[in-house]
């Protein structure tokens, strides 16, 4: 297990970037001998979840394929988008918001496959059934430019405006929840994961406050730089034909994805993550390659730029390509 380097801009919050596993280098996987297809290094905003499934297996698949995969993970988006702007990972994903934020900044990324759409409920207790009802309260999100910091933005604006509540940034929705089973936080957006965990271990505790999220956007994206895309196109192509193969198998039959959900997250009960698996497979919370069509890029960066002013992007072909899902067809 080597250490991962720190981005120089970022160094202090780099430390808290886990490396999992070490197979292979991140110095340009498709030009590596070491294995029969090559190694790449992808970077992964942990902690692993639920929505995972799909990639844990693309993985896997992969491995089988003569590729050696190291799995770094990251506990901050922002730092894990340095690492992958850097070059010092090759692939990484993380929320939509981040991924525009840096390519609004200038960093020479792109995303070139959808990973997931937004799962969030707001689970508050009781006494909160409302948006209104969140006014003065301890809310707390993901982040502010993530996925969760944005669609609370936007629904506090646009349900309950003048609504003013006391928000807290909180990374993971397992650590919201601790939050809140602690009297720490009265609201907050969970994953359909975590709400679905709690319901089951704490029922009628807590409860949904209706008409929040949008489903209808792509929530994170999977991305590298430029230069990576361009220098190891073949293991690009691989990998998006590898994942989008694996979408396909779980919506025909979403067992191999349930089991490995299982085995990734063995302290959810077992029955609880089945389900979880079968709603993702239900309602296509995998966008795969739509996530990179005009449409939902459109309407993605419509929505973020309700609460980000953005510079440089105006459209589509700012944040995504489509070369490697068009290859797939």
């Amino acid at each position: 297990m080597r250490s991962h380097p720190a981005v120089p801009a970022l160094a202090a919050a780099a430390a808290a970037a886990l490396v999992l596993t070490a197979c292979g280098s991140s110095d340009g996987g498709g030009g590596d001998d070491e294995a029969a297809g090559g190694s790449f290094s992808i970077a992964i905003e942990g902690p692993w979840t639920a929505s995972y499934a799909p990639l844990a297996l693309t993985i896997e698949a992969m491995e089988a394929d003569g590729y050696e995969v190291e799995q770094v993970l990251f506990d901050a988006p922002e730092t894990l988008a340095q690492a992958v702007a850097a070059g010092e990972v090759d692939l990484g994903f993380t929320s939509a918001g981040t991924v525009l934020s840096v390519v609004d900044a200038g960093a020479p990324v792109s995303a070139f496959l959808g990973i997931t759409r937004p799962d969030f409920v707001m689970v508050a207790v009781p006494e909160i059934d409302s948006c209104e009802a969140t006014d003065g309260q301890r809310l707390a999100i993901h982040s502010r430019e993530g996925t969760t910091g944005s669609l609370t933005e936007i629904w506090l604006d646009d349900v309950c405006p003048g609504t003013e509540p006391e928000m807290l940034v909180v990374a993971g929705s397992e650590n919201r929840m601790a939050g809140l089973l602690a009297d720490q936080i009265d609201a907050s957006p969970l994953d359909l994961m975590t709400w679905t965990q709690i319901e089951a271990e704490y029922p009628g505790r807590f409860a949904l406050v209706e008409g929040y999220g949008d489903p209808s956007i792509v929530a994170s994206y999977f991305f590298a730089t430029d230069a990576y895309l361009d220098s190891d196109a073949e293991t690009v192509q691989a990998f998006t034909d590898a994942y989008l193969a694996t979408l396909a198998d779980v919506e025909e039959d979403p067992t191999a994805a349930q089991d490995k959900a299982v085995e990734l997250i063995p302290e959810v009960d077992e029955a609880v993550m089945r389900e979880v698996i079968s709603a993702w497979a239900e309602n296509d919370l995998w966008p795969g390659a739509e996530g990179v069509s005009d449409e939902d890029v459109q309407a993605t960066i419509d929505l973020y730029s309700r609460t980000v002013a953005f510079e440089t992007i105006e459209g589509p072909a700012d944040l995504v390509t489509t070369e490697f899902v068009d290859a797939s067809q």
